[in-house]
């Protein structure tokens, strides 16, 4: 994942441009649309939950590429966002960028 990087941060510290990007870059990646898959989604969950984070994923030029929620478990294990609410859950990402899973799981 060399030039890459993953950072975490709660949902509500995405901010207006980070919000503005994820739901760009779930518009484009041709996946339906899905509340659950939204920004506001993770949003809501971290409002309740402590331990919902968002993985924001970068690409080789420091761009932002993907987004991944989730919540921190027993033992720092992470499971889907929401997990008793939603019924989708994964990564949303820019057209075409593929991570590496080790790398975004590591970060």
């Amino acid at each position: 994942m060399s030039g890459r990087r993953v950072r975490v941060v709660r949902p509500g510290d995405l901010g207006a441009g980070g919000i503005g990007t994820w739901r760009e870059i779930r518009a484009k990646s041709g996946a339906p649309a899905h509340p659950f898959m939204e920004p506001e989604f993770a949003l809501a969950v971290g409002r309740v939950r402590p331990g919902a984070r968002v993985a924001v994923i970068s690409d080789e030029s420091g761009g932002t590429a993907g987004f991944l929620p989730f919540e921190r478990g027993w033992l720092g294990r992470g499971r889907a966002v929401g997990l008793g609410v939603s019924d989708v859950q994964g990564a949303v990402l820019r057209p075409g960028f593929a991570p590496e899973a080790g790398e975004v799981l590591r970060g």
